[in-house]
């Protein structure tokens, strides 16, 4: 459903539920004649700050995932200066992920993976090994 249905479909149900109270309660208990259109305006300006929120989100979630992969860029470079390791220590190259919408970086030394850490290149012989 689009938002604008979703809007819509609030709003006739806000209109709907007032016929159907209108229909049982006295006119002295009733929503004065300002009530519904003032409803459907709020209901309006709701969805319509939960549409840039969700455009907000979406921008926050862009730049953290460019931080990340800079993050990540800036290690491997890193390691490709130290040659094979033995005068610098290898960077650990975390890599991305993405649960419930939220993007981090996962160090492979950690749990789950519990990758081995690689100190000098004579550490990685076998570690593509299938």
């Amino acid at each position: 459903m689009l938002d604008e249905d979703l809007e819509g479909a609030i709003a006739d149900a806000a209109t709907y539920k007032h016929a159907i109270v209108s229909a049982h309660v006295p006119a002295a208990a009733m929503a004065p004649a300002w009530f519904i259109p003032a409803v459907r305006e709020a209901v309006r300006r709701e969805i319509s700050e939960l549409k840039e929120l969700k455009v907000m989100m979406s921008k926050v979630l862009s730049l953290q995932l460019h931080i990340c992969l800079q993050l990540n860029c800036y290690s491997k470079n890193m390691n490709r200066q130290y040659g094979n390791g033995s005068v610098q220590q290898f960077e650990i190259v975390p890599f991305l992920v993405v649960e419930d919408g939220q993007t981090r970086l996962q160090d492979p030394t950690e749990e789950p993976v519990s990758a081995p850490l690689i100190i000098y290149d004579i550490h990685s012989d076998g570690i593509y090994a299938a």
